[in-house]
C-alpha cells in the first residue's frame, strides 16, 4: 500500500480552516501513481475529518498491511508549515512500526536542507526534485527491495516537457464526505455561499509565471526559487483532467494552484490563451467555476472580461504593500496604485471577487511606509469593498531558499538560528518568530512591536467594516 500523507502544520489563526481543500499535492501525487499502474493507493491530510481520526486511518492500513505480509510505504510532503510536526509523526511512526514501514519524504523544504533529513534515522528516503521523475524509479527499487537513501531529479534537468500532469481524487480518503462538509460547514465561500472546492494544477504552475520571465527573478521573500520552469501542459490535457474530475465529483468550484493562473506575460499571448482556454472549457462542458492565482499587472479591461468567460469567480492577488519602496525592495512587478486601480476596476466590473495579501517587514519599512498600507487598504475598502472576499496582513516569513534569507545567512545575523536549520531541516514557531525579529531589527526603521500594533488596528478596521481579515499564527 501506498498511503500520500500530508501532515497538518500549525495554519492562519483567520478564516477557520473547517473542511478546506484537499491537498493538491497529494492529488499531484495519486495522479502519478495512477498513471504508473498502482491501484493500491491512498490519499490523506489530516485537515478532514481531524488529525485523530486520520492518523487512525492511517494506523488501521498499515496493520491490515502487517496482517498480509506487506510494507507500507509512507509518502511525506514537507512545507515550511508542516515541517516539525511532520517529522514528529514520522518518528511516532517509526517508534510503533518500525521495520513495517518505508517512510519516504519530499516538497518544497527537502531541498534546502538536504542534510539533516539524510541525517534523520526516522527518514528511509528523501526526494530531492519533481516526483514525476523521481517516482518511476522508486516505485520499481520499492517493489525488488532495492529502495535507496535518496532520489534526486527535476524536470528542468531533463530538457523535455512534463510526463504526467493532472490531479486524482478517486483515491483520496473521504473525498466525497469531505465536499459534502465544506457545503454545510465549510469557511471556503463564493459570493456568500458555502461551496465545495477542490485543487487543479493549471499550466501555470508550478513555477510562478512572472518569477521565470522576470530578469531579476521572483519575490525577495518567495520560496520557490527551485521551481524555475515553465509547466508545458496543454489546454487540451489540463481541461481533460477537469472534466473528468468534476463528472466523477461535481465540485462547484476549483482552486488552481498553479502561480499564476496565466502562462503569459505578454498581453497578445495571453489574449490568445484566454480564448482558447474558454472554447476548450466550453466543448467539454465544464461548468464548475474557478478561483486562481494572478499578478496584479496582468489585468486590465479585456482580460477581465475574458476570466470571466473562463469561469474565473475569485482571484487572489498578491498585493503586497501600497509603498513603491517597499514593493521594490520585494521585487514586485508593480510599483504605484494606478496599477492596482487598473487591476481592481476590471475585476469589479465583471463581479470578480478578490482576496489579497498584504506584507508587512521588509527591508525598507518605515512608519512612513506603514502610514501607506494604512492609507492602502482604507482606500480599497472605499472604492471595493463589495469585491473583497479576504485580506491576510502577514509578517515577512523569512524562509529557507528565499533571497531575504540568503541576505541573512551573508550578513551573518542570527547564526545559531541558521545553524538549527541546517541541523534540524526545518525552524520551530518560536525560532522563526526570532528570526523575523533578528531581519525586522537589523534591516527595518520600523520596529517588530510597531508593526504588530499597526496590524492589529488594521485586523479591527477591517472587522468593523465587514471585510474577514487574518494573519499567520507566527
Amino acid at each position: 500500500m501506498l498511503i500520500n500523507i500530508c501532515v497538518a502544520g500549525d495554519f492562519t489563526t483567520k478564516p477557520s480552516y473547517s473542511s478546506p481543500s484537499p491537498s493538491g499535492t497529494v492529488a499531484v501525487l495519486l495522479n502519478i501513481e495512477k498513471a504508473l499502474g498502482r491501484d493500491d493507493i491512498v490519499g490523506i491530510d489530516e485537515l478532514f475529518p481531524c488529525k485523530i481520526e486520520s492518523r487512525n486511518e492511517i494506523q488501521r492500513l498499515i496493520k491490515d498491511d502487517i496482517k498480509n505480509g506487506k510494507i507500507t510505504a509512507l509518502f511525506f510532503t514537507i512545507f515550511f508549515y508542516n515541517a516539525e510536526n511532520t517529522l514528529d509523526y514520522i518518528k511516532e511512526l517509526k517508534q510503533r512500526f518500525g521495520k513495517n514501514i518505508r517512510t519516504i519524504v519530499g516538497g518544497q523544504l527537502v531541498p534546502f536542507a538536504r542534510k539533516a533529513y539524510l541525517k534523520n534515522k526516522d527518514i528511509d528516503t528523501i526526494c530531492v526534485g519533481d516526483a514525476e521523475i523521481i517516482l518511476p524509479k522508486l516505485l520499481k527499487n520499492l517493489d525488488t527491495g532495492n529502495l535507496k537513501k535518496e532520489y534526486c531529479g527535476w524536470v528542468a534537468d531533463q530538457k523535455r516537457e512534463r510526463i504526467f500532469s493532472g490531479v486524482d481524487y478517486e483515491h483520496f480518503w473521504k473525498i466525497k464526505e469531505r465536499m459534502k462538509e465544506q457545503k454545510r460547514n465549510g469557511s471556503i465561500k463564493d459570493r456568500g455561499r458555502r461551496i465545495s472546492q477542490l485543487t487543479i494544477q493549471g499550466p501555470g504552475g508550478p513555477g510562478c509565471t512572472w518569477a521565470i520571465s522576470n530578469t531579476k527573478g521572483p519575490c525577495s521573500f518567495c520560496a520557490i526559487q527551485n521551481v524555475m520552469v515553465k509547466n508545458e501542459t496543454t489546454i487540451e490535457e489540463y481541461l481533460e483532467n477537469e472534466r473528468i474530475v468534476e463528472q466523477q465529483l461535481h465540485p462547484d468550484r476549483f482552486f488552481d494552484i498553479a502561480n499564476n493562473f496565466l502562462p503569459t506575460l505578454n498581453k497578445k499571448e495571453k489574449v490568445e490563451w484566454l480564448k482558447n482556454y474558454i472554447n476548450t472549457r466550453k466543448a467539454k462542458s465544464i461548468k464548475a467555476r474557478k478561483f486562481v492565482y494572478l499578478n496584479v499587472s496582468s489585468v486590465d479591461d479585456e482580460i477581465a472580461e475574458l476570466l470571466r468567460e473562463a469561469g474565473v469567480t475569485e482571484v487572489y492577488l498578491g498585493i503586497e504593500h501600497f509603498n513603491p519602496t517597499v514593493l521594490r525592495e520585494q521585487n514586485k512587478p508593480y510599483k504605484g496604485i494606478s496599477t492596482l486601480e487598473k487591476c481592481l476596476s476590471a475585476l469589479k466590473k465583471q463581479g470578480i471577487c478578490f482576496a489579497s495579501g498584504i506584507v508587512l517587514g521588509a527591508a525598507a519599512e518605515s512608519k512612513d511606509s506603514i502610514e501607506a498600507v494604512r492609507d492602502g487598504i482604507e482606500w480599497m475598502v472605499k472604492n471595493y469593498r463589495n469585491s473583497m472576499s479576504t485580506a491576510g496582513i502577514l509578517l515577512m516569513q523569512i524562509y529557507p531558499g528565499s533571497k531575504v534569507f540568503d541576505k541573512l545567512k551573508k550578513a551573518k545575523l542570527c547564526p545559531e538560528l541558521i545553524a538549527k536549520f541546517s541541523d534540524k531541516g526545518y525552524l520551530s514557531r518560536s525560532e522563526q518568530k526570532n528570526l523575523i525579529k533578528g531581519w525586522v531589527d537589523h534591516y527595518s526603521d520600523a520596529s517588530l512591536d510597531e508593526i504588530l500594533k499597526f496590524r492589529k488596528e488594521m485586523l479591527r478596521y477591517l472587522e468593523k467594516e465587514g471585510v474577514f481579515g487574518y494573519e499567520e499564527s507566527y
